[in-house]
């Protein structure tokens, strides 16, 4: 017999056929025999490579992967019952790292400043309107949230809490009254425990600490004390106080203050000072001052009646016609304290 079959399309074919060969016969004629041919199944190697980004996952064969490597699967097909090799390669990218500094002052408000690591360049995306890349200021109290999309398209969101400042809250009494020449103690009260206040008080001349939170103040006449307060977030607070101060004008009449002096060598009048009606009086500072503020002469602790004075004169060289000040703690000889000031004329 003669079996009339094409045996290059039975090669070339991968696919289950059922072929039809014809066999010739003399005696009984043509007789059809149907062949089932299968193909042979080659070991076929499918390479695959993913990159994701951090937190994502991929779909392969029926598995849900999210972290990095090799893996390997076989898939075999329903038709030709072949197996075909997959071969997997996850990558992860870089993860966007975000490190926050959330902040605020009563100068800039809130502000948040973020630094940033991954894959440049980065583009930021704010919430509430806020526009801005990694630093934004002029914030009100609130959450924002940012998107960062990475160079590899990847994103990560974060959400920041801005919050003010707390309301302080500071006193001082709104008035003293003294006596011309005694001294007052200004203290505040409230939170002056709180970390990193400052303190400001004015006029700094008439006060012993004009930094601290309280201060003993030697007014020369009536005097509003304003205080300044800084707090760590540059919050401002002010209080202001007045000092009223009461001359005694009998204390005062023992006092005798010359307002003009001839320091030119006659003997008459060439030195100033001081003088009081009651013995033993005694001194606890005398200053005097130019015009222009310069100390000229000091003198402390003595008691009056016993020193000359002043000459006229600033390191030994004599002074030019002019308008002094002065000012003098006293206690007087019967006990009582006073302070005197006034103008002193020199002439030549």
């Amino acid at each position: 017999y003669t079996l009339d079959i094409d045996t290059s399309i039975l090669l070339a074919s991968f696919l289950p056929v059922i072929y039809e060969a014809s066999i010739s016969d003399t005696l009984c004629g043509a007789v059809t025999i149907d062949f089932l041919i299968e193909s042979a199944c080659p070991t076929v190697f499918v390479i695959q490579q993913n990159t994701i980004c951090p937190g994502d996952s991929v779909f392969i064969e029926g598995q849900w992967i999210s972290t990095a490597g090799q893996y390997t699967f076989t898939h075999s097909d329903p038709v030709t019952l072949c197996d075909t090799v997959i071969d997997v390669t996850v990558t992860v990218t870089e993860e966007i790292v975000i490190q926050p500094t959330v902040d605020w002052n009563c100068i800039t408000l809130g502000s948040v400043s973020l630094d940033l690591s991954g894959v440049n360049p980065f583009m930021i995306s704010w919430s509430n309107g806020v526009t801005g890349d990694t630093s934004i200021t002029g914030l009100d109290p609130g959450d924002y949230s940012v998107l960062i999309t990475d160079g590899n398209g990847c994103t990560a969101t974060d959400t920041f809490t801005v919050v003010s400042s707390p309301v302080l809250m500071f006193d001082v009494p709104s008035s003293y009254t003294v006596q011309l020449g005694d001294s007052v103690l200004i203290s505040i009260t409230g939170d002056i425990q709180t970390p990193g206040l400052t303190y400001a008080w004015t006029p700094a001349g008439i006060l012993s600490c004009p930094t601290c939170p309280s201060s003993q103040a030697y007014p020369f006449q009536d005097t509003v004390v304003t205080i300044e307060i800084t707090d760590a977030d540059s919050c401002v607070y002010f209080l202001e106080t007045s000092i009223i101060v009461i001359h005694d004008t009998v204390s005062l009449d023992l006092i005798y203050a010359p307002n003009v002096f001839s320091p030119n060598g006659d003997g008459i009048n060439d030195y100033w000072t001081i003088f009081s009606k009651l013995d033993d009086t005694y001194v606890h500072q005398m200053v005097i001052f130019d015009r222009w503020g310069t100390l000229v002469y000091a003198k402390e602790a003595f008691v009056l009646n016993t020193s000359t004075g002043w000459d006229g004169t600033i390191k030994g060289k004599p002074l030019n016609p002019g308008v002094f000040a002065y000012t003098a703690r006293l206690t007087l000889g019967d006990g009582r304290d006073v302070f005197v000031k006034g103008d002193v004329t020199l002439v030549r």
